[in-house]
């Protein structure tokens, strides 16, 4: 390719480039992002070069965050080179100087007008500068999160958000490569100076780690990254393929839901994957807690069902059914009749019923107090008839007197007294008799009625399972 100011350009990414072509040939429109360093003046550059015909439809973006003394510069000199390359350009500017900006609030910033700008003139893709450095001190910044492949390949050469693609050209390329090939057409660039200061955590990888790397062994770490950031693109897109396409083997089941198949249940990978799909299908927003969709995936791959708070909502996983939902705090309304084995609530948990005879070492153990009521209780079968047990939902009338008290307590008060989570006392089943009389709720204890007595053997036993 030769470039108008003389000399040779470097070759774009070919995704990138395939990708182009085949907007400019439907008519599309391109934004090229620009902040006026090497980076983004090289993407802009190459995209000018490989589409000279085509110039009508690209605009310069560049967004203004006032955060160093130079950015009204910056700005002069992306406005003069728009002029000079006969450009349309966008700029914006963050309206007053921040007072203490975070990288990750100030590329929220700029990704709004972005969008703002893809909206108002139709665009179907932006170009960035993202290179193969970026690449390195991305993985190495992932890995401190823990993420996962999805997270380890980015920034991909071609990714979309918001209905927009967004395209890296210069991901083949390094820092160095793309200011020698700058250097070679007599090109300026303008550069920040806060990339010298290590407050940043991406400036004190680039600046401290990467060199370090560099210096264990005479080989690119950044050549080494961009080849692992492509494998893992490959295997990332194989395992999205895989998980959509189980998905959708399975019945539809609303917005909320969805059935995994045995595919799915059985591999950490594709379970995880699932999870995410069901986010973004139902439009929620997933756990800021990374070890919550760790919890599901595990108990989804062991059978087991699960229930994990997301604020507001519950994420939930029905083993019996294969369903994985989100559903908010309020429980569905129920009233089934108990019977001996296992019995399933609308959510997925379990309430088991039990006949035992228990020997002299468990009775005395029970009414000392170290039985765990939380997952399970012994009750009198003398006083309660087996085949009279019922559950439903708890009202905040509820009320009983529990073993070791005189007087009536309210369920609610106990469960939040016993530092229950307010969205889980709103999900958790009363066992009643006959009569309609609070026998036990999981987490509290039973209902001094129902107690066990020292000479009693015979005892029935509540036990409740997620």
């Amino acid at each position: 390719m030769k470039n108008s100011c003389s000399g040779r350009l470097p070759p774009m990414h070919p995704k990138v480039l395939k990708a182009l072509k085949d907007i400019f040939g439907r008519g599309g429109r391109i934004g090229a992002a620009c902040s006026g360093g090497a980076d983004s003046v090289l993407a802009l550059l190459l995209l000018l070069e490989a589409f000279p015909n085509d110039k009508g439809s690209i605009t310069i973006l560049h967004f203004n965050h006032k955060t160093r003394p130079n950015t009204e510069i910056d700005e002069a000199f992306v406005r003069n080179l728009a002029g000079r390359l006969g450009v349309k350009i966008i700029a914006e500017s963050m309206g007053q100087k921040p007072t203490s900006p975070t990288e990750d609030a100030l590329r929220q910033k700029r990704m709004e007008f972005f969008f703002s700008a893809a909206k108002e003139l139709g665009l179907s893709a932006i170009v960035q500068g993202h290179h193969k450095g970026d690449v390195a001190e991305n993985i190495i910044m992932r890995l401190m999160r823990g993420s996962g492949s999805g997270g380890l390949c980015a920034p991909r050469p071609i990714s979309k958000r918001e209905g927009i693609l967004f395209l890296r050209p210069l991901l083949n390329l390094s820092k160095k490569e793309i200011e020698d090939s700058l250097r070679a057409i007599s090109q300026e660039w303008r550069f920040d100076e806060t990339n010298a200061q290590n407050i940043a955590l991406r400036n004190k990888v680039r600046n401290i780690v990467m060199p370090a790397i560099e210096s264990l062994e005479d080989r690119s770490f950044q050549n080494g990254a961009a080849r692992s950031r492509a494998l893992l693109e490959e295997d990332n897109a194989a395992l999205e393929e895989i998980t959509l396409g189980e998905l959708a083997s399975m019945p539809a089941h609303g917005k909320n839901s969805i059935l995994l198949s045995d595919t799915l249940k059985k591999h950490p990978a594709l379970a995880r994957r699932a999870i995410y799909e069901l986010f973004r299908k139902s439009a929620q927003k997933p756990p800021s807690r990374a070890a919550d969709v760790d919890i599901t995936v595990e108990n989804i791959c062991c059978g087991k069902n699960s229930k994990v708070s997301l604020g507001k909502n519950f994420l939930t996983y029905c083993a019996r059914l294969g369903q994985l939902s989100i559903s908010d705090g309020a429980a569905k309304p129920f009233d089934i009749a108990l019977k001996p084995g296992e019995n399933f609530l609308p959510d997925g948990t379990c309430i088991c019923v039990e006949k035992k005879t228990l020997s002299d070492t468990e009775i005395s153990a029970i009414l000392s107090g170290q039985n765990d009521d939380s997952k399970g209780v012994f009750i009198s079968s003398q006083a309660i008839d087996v085949n009279s047990l019922r559950a439903r939902n708890i009202d905040g009338k509820d009320e009983y007197v529990p073993i070791a008290s005189t007087s009536k307590k309210n369920v609610f008060k106990m469960l939040s007294n016993a530092k229950i989570d307010i969205l889980k006392r709103k999900q958790l089943p009363i066992v009643i008799d006959r009569g309609g009389n609070p026998i036990w709720i999981p987490c509290l204890p039973p209902a001094k009625s129902a107690a066990l007595k020292p000479d009693m053997r015979d005892a029935i036993v509540l036990t409740y399972r997620l």
